[in-house]
């Protein structure tokens, strides 16, 4: 397990160049993918399910929105908790649906994203990235 500068992160993601989405940027922030490109809602099981699901978030944790679907279950939208009392989350605002490629919000309070992607069957989970997360 190494070490991950939040700071050195935010200051590589993507901006207009590559086309990406809150999934891509949240893997990338956390240090799971190398490129902050676009992650299918679907597909995005992929890299969580290699991750320890939490109970409750932990500054440098990835939060998700997530729906169950026909098709599996879906992330809907994905953030990095950076502080936990208030929780305040960075993220890439935005939906697979819009505006992908919207810039990084920092350090927003939970609620605030929470009232733009809940939904009544959303769930919010936490996974525990590989690499611990400085902030």
């Amino acid at each position: 397990m190494g070490e991950i500068n939040l700071q050195d992160r935010l200051a590589k993601v993507s901006g207009d160049e590559l086309p990406t989405n809150c999934i891509g940027t949240a893997l990338f922030l956390a240090g799971e993918v190398d490129i902050d490109e676009h992650i299918e809602p679907l597909h995005a099981k992929t890299y969580l399910e290699k991750l320890t699901e939490l109970q409750a978030p932990e500054v440098g944790s990835i939060i998700t929105w997530e729906e169950e679907t026909r098709k599996g279950l879906s992330v809907e939208h994905a953030g990095l908790v950076v502080n936990v009392d208030p929780i305040l989350i960075t993220h890439r605002p935005g939906s697979y649906f819009f505006d992908c490629n919207a810039r990084v919000v920092e350090a927003i309070e939970f609620r605030m994203v929470d009232m733009a992607y809940e939904s009544p069957i959303a769930v919010n989970r936490y996974y525990r990235p590989s690499s611990r997360i400085v902030v």
